[in-house]
């Protein structure tokens, strides 16, 4: 079994080499499929509505799209064993620069057109691409060529035996290529569920891909993902039979709901809260009101206070299972708000003001804000809270038309300069840098990746970590752990490590 921490060569190539292994759906349903029930529809209420149908674009935003449009290359299981996914097995060269995919063969995009290996290389060249690649463009940094050198086989070639191969296998969404033009309002892949309308703002309809490669798979007719602007109005949907499961459940209604329905809790620390902080915009620009900002958390009062215990405090966007993981960090900044005023003071902030995005659809971001205004406000800076619905904050968070918001950040636990693949620390097209991200963050990614000698790679992690600390355009607050809330009827529900929902074999019992 390869996990994260183990990333020496020999267990990099033994994790390759496992791949000629033939695996078969990504989690197996609860009940026998022989006792499962066909038909339906599910409906499932979400807390915002996608800003694309790009898969390769993985804000949360688009988490519960993912694997019921689409399918990757690969997935993992929880411990992060690579099972197949539409590479049906793999191989390594003998110097590890390479890895040769093999398809898995009768894969039918939603058009009914058959997935080839052309389909897969067009996708690799469209996430190498600067201004279409968006999240995965930094995933395929050390890739240096793709083709097809026979049917139904794809070679991937490396710059360098790198470690991180398979979390951008897990992340590479197959999109069929003639969609990839329309990318903003409709969706097609070779996933479980196959697009029929989006209402913006309101709803998406799929439908069953009933040439779904997976055994079975899925149960359901079709699916409608109902959009809520009110996470109290998603609460009550499931409670009064509206939705089947929700998406998200607020902290606050977890231990509530569980008397009635199955709460779902998900991958432990599988995301971090955060607090993000625009380095290009006044008073931010100056790296030490930035560094203000990580004093003036009160990370275990909104530990205790907003998210009811159900978490630990983190300076950085990594699990306790990520290689990274360094509890001493947190001694780096402690909630002091008199070393924060004096750090304000060196950057030449006095009585300084900033406004500060939130959308309500997770009633813990307006509440983290309000804990971090009401300190600020102690040592004379105003904080000013701006609530907005959920596609205006993805548009200006993305954007970067922002002084400070809270989110949250994923691929904590994935090889560490998965970082990467949020938003919020790309090394180019990044929301707040653009193409001018801090050197010293830079350098740490292209070290780390270029390694798979464990003393190397600790290295590399200190200094990603003391670069993300310093720099302090990302302030991590605690682990987040999403919980979907489950009407009893509903069976076979499942996610990935990285809290993306999966559909494919879920199945209404009643």
């Amino acid at each position: 079994m390869t996990r994260a921490r183990d990333l020496t060569r020999r267990h990099f190539l033994e994790g390759l080499a496992a791949g000629t292994a033939v695996g078969t759906g990504f989690l197996a349903a609860a009940r026998r499929a022989a006792a499962k029930k066909r038909g339906g529809t599910l409906t499932v209420g979400m807390p915002n509505d996608w800003n694309t149908f790009d898969p390769h674009n993985l804000a949360f935003a688009n988490f519960t799209l993912q694997q019921n449009l689409y399918d990757t290359l690969t997935r993992y299981d929880p411990t992060l064993k690579p099972l197949p996914g539409l590479a049906e097995r793999w191989t390594v060269a003998p110097d590890g620069q390479s890895i040769t995919l093999t398809l898995r063969k009768g894969v039918k995009f939603h058009s009914a057109k058959d997935m080839v290996d052309a389909d897969v290389v067009k996708n690799f060249e469209k996430a190498a691409d600067k201004d279409r690649g968006i999240n995965m463009y930094p995933a395929v940094a050390n890739v240096a060529e793709v083709t097809a050198p026979d049917a139904g086989t794809v070679l991937v070639k490396f710059k360098k035996v790198s470690p991180e191969v398979f979390d951008l296998l897990q992340a590479m969404a197959i999109i069929e290529p003639s969609a990839m033009d329309s990318l903003k309002s409709r969706g097609s892949g070779t996933g479980p569920f196959k697009f029929v309308e989006w209402v913006p703002g309101d709803h998406t309809t799929l439908e069953r891909h009933a040439a779904y490669w997976g055994q079975g798979a899925p149960w359901v007719d079709r699916v409608i993902f109902k959009v809520f602007s009110d996470s109290d109005a998603m609460v009550a949907a499931l409670q009064s039979g509206i939705c089947d499961l929700i998406i998200a459940v607020p902290p606050k209604d977890t231990a509530r709901l569980a008397k009635e329905f199955t709460m779902q809790r998900g991958t432990p620390g599988a995301l971090t809260y955060e607090v993000r902080v625009n380095g290009t915009k006044p008073p931010f620009d100056k790296k030490e009101a930035r560094q203000a900002l990580h004093y003036a958390i009160d990370r275990q009062g909104i530990v205790n206070n907003v998210l009811f215990g159900v978490s630990e405090p983190t300076v950085l966007p990594f699990s306790r299972n990520s290689p990274a993981f360094d509890r001493s960090t947190l001694a780096k900044y402690p909630f002091d708000l008199k070393r924060a005023k004096e750090m304000l003071e060196k950057a030449g902030v006095v009585n300084g003001r900033a406004e500060c995005l939130t959308l309500p659809q997770f009633p813990e971001l307006p509440a983290i804000s309000q804990v971090l205004k009401a300190d600020l406000a102690k040592i004379g800076f105003t904080l000013d809270i701006v609530v907005l619905d959920s596609t205006l904050y993805y548009k200006r968070m993305l954007g970067g038309d922002f002084q400070v918001c809270p989110s949250f950040s994923g691929n904590t636990q994935k090889y560490p300069t998965r970082v990467a693949l949020n938003s919020i620390y790309r090394p180019a097209n990044n929301p707040v840098w653009g193409n001018e991200v801090p050197k010293a963050y830079l350098d740490a990614l292209n070290e780390a990746n270029g390694t798979t000698d464990p003393a190397k790679q600790k290295a590399a992690f200190a200094k990603l970590n003391a670069a993300i600390l310093d720099e302090a355009w990302v302030l991590s607050i605690a682990y987040r752990q999403s919980v979907f809330g489950l009407a009893k009827h509903v069976d076979g529900f499942a996610y990935t490590i990285d809290d993306m929902a999966v559909l494919e074999n879920v199945s209404l019992e009643k």
